[in-house]
This record gives C-alpha cells, sequence and structure tokens, in this order.
C-alpha cells in the first residue's frame, strides 16, 4: 500500500539531512475492519531514487480501533526533502461480511521526525522561513536583598553576532504590554548577512559579523516596565547565497552561530536603606 508521499518541510527548504542519528515517530490508529497482521512492513524511501531510510516489521497485530504508536531510532541514515511511505507485505486475518465506511474507516497516518545528531544537510537556495515566539516577561521593580533600588540606567547593550551559516536573517523583538500595544521595540528589523560558504564542501571561507547597539535609559526602563510580553520574530531566507548546480546549499558542522551580549551600563540609585534593628 502506497506511496503517500509527505515533506520533511512544507516550505521545502531542506534538501537532505545526513544524520548519525534521529528519532521517528509513527503514530495510527487502525480504523479499518481488519487486523493489520504481524510481518507487515512499514516502509520509508526517498522519493527521489527510492533510496532506503527506514523499515520495521511490525512483531505483533494491530487489531481494529488499535493505536499503534512507536519511536524508532534510526542510524546513519539520509533523509530527503520528500518522503514516500508503504505498508508493504500487508497481511491481515481478514473476516467475513466486511465492509468499508469512507471516510469513517479511513486511517491515518502521522510521523515525526526529530533530528538528534547532524552530519551535513542541504539546504535550497531562494527559500525562506518565518520563525515568531511569544513569551512573559516581567520588569517590574524590585528591591534586591543589599537595599538599594535601581531607579534609573543609562547606557548600551551591544550584541555581537557571527554567523557561519549560508543563510540571511531579519531580527525583530518587541516589547507589548498586556493589550498587545508595542511599549518597546529592542530591535526592529535588523538584517544578518549570510556567511560565505562554499555550497558543495560546506567549508566556511568567510563569517558574517554583525554588531547590534541597543540603547538604553531611563525613559527605556519605564517602557519595559508596562510591557508583559516580548515578541521575537526572525526571517530566515537564502536568497541570492551560491549554490551549486541542483540549487543546493552544503551545511556541514563547520557551520556556527556565536552571539555575545556586553552591557555597557551606568545605574543610579536614589534610596539606599538599612534595618540595624
Amino acid at each position: 500500500m502506497g506511496p503517500y508521499n509527505f515533506p520533511l518541510t512544507e516550505e521545502g527548504y531542506i534538501g537532505e539531512v545526513n544524520v548519525d542519528s534521529l528519532k521517528l515517530r509513527v503514530q495510527f490508529t487502525n480504523k479499518w475492519n481488519l487486523n493489520i497482521n504481524k510481518d507487515t512492513k512499514i516502509l520509508f524511501l526517498s522519493a527521489n531514487d527510492n533510496s532506503l531510510i527506514f523499515e520495521h516489521k511490525l512483531n505483533q497485530p494491530v487489531e481494529p480501533n488499535e493505536e499503534f504508536d512507536t519511536t524508532f531510532t534510526v542510524l546513519n541514515s539520509t533523509v530527503t526533502s520528500d518522503i514516500n511511505f508503504y505498508l508493504v507485505d500487508f497481511q491481515t486475518d481478514g473476516g467475513d461480511n466486511i465492509n468499508f465506511n469512507p471516510p469513517n474507516d479511513k486511517t491515518t497516518f502521522n510521523f515525526q521526525l526529530q533530528f538528534v545528531k547532524i552530519r551535513d544537510a542541504k539546504i535550497r537556495a531562494d527559500k525562506s522561513y518565518s520563525i515568531e515566539d511569544t513569551s512573559e516577561v516581567n520588569f517590574e521593580e524590585a528591591q534586591d536583598t543589599s537595599g538599594v533600588s535601581e531607579d534609573a540606567a543609562e547606557g548600551f547593550l551591544n550584541l555581537y553576532v557571527e554567523n557561519g551559516f549560508p543563510i540571511n536573517s531579519e531580527i525583530s523583538i518587541i516589547f507589548i504590554d498586556q493589550y498587545g500595544n508595542p511599549k518597546y521595540t529592542m530591535i526592529d528589523k535588523r538584517k544578518i548577512d549570510a556567511a560565505d560558504v562554499d555550497p558543495q564542501t560546506g567549508t566556511v571561507n568567510q563569517i558574517s559579523e554583525d554588531k547590534i547597539e541597543i540603547e538604553v535609559n531611563d525613559d527605556v526602563v519605564d517602557d519595559l516596565r508596562d510591557a508583559n510580553r516580548v515578541v521575537s520574530s526572525v526571517e530566515l531566507n537564502t536568497n541570492g547565497v551560491p549554490a551549486d548546480i541542483n540549487n543546493d546549499i552544503k551545511v556541514t558542522r563547520e557551520s556556527t552561530l556565536l552571539l555575545q551580549l556586553v552591557a555597557d551600563l551606568k545605574i543610579y540609585t536614589n534610596e539606599i536603606s538599612s534595618d540595624n534593628s
């Protein structure tokens, strides 16, 4: 039975991934009025060349309405951008007067891939991908155990970036209040260029370096105290990044991303209290 195709990423920005190990979760509930007998094979093949990614032979039957949920460890494999799933050597005990009632008798297979250790990967040129995350924050004024109340600050936070990946990025960090109103924009669509990487070997010829300077003053501190959430968004793309003849860019463990935050601040206090009782 099959093939049933599913892409590694919906956006298609990954060509293939060579892994030392990965976790593969297979989950389905047998909605057929037949059991799936042992010795039936679960098979994953590359849609590009039908090369084997993983196979598993059932060691016990999956009865009607029974759930199958197992995570496998796959070693030394190549996972391509499009994967075909098959049930091979399908076996069942059958039965009398078996009726199928679509769509109620439809069995849906769910798959999850978790890369544990990656050797290298190929990403597609001229592709983009977006990431956005919202987290709660709390900047309410607090007094430390020494009795010093920090009421004012001025200076800069400097974020140093060394990008060894052949990927352009655009970063935004915005603090908002409980109503969703922007209170303070820390970073607004700051572009970080891709590194110069050989698309065939993955060798990093030149990293991309950048410094993001963030001003801090009393007004900023007041704005942050009114915020209770931070929205971080990253736009990633490989637009204009050199690729090989297959429009792929190789990325190896040589590529790294280094971030260093350095504070250059003056903090003023207007109240020092002590308890000498």
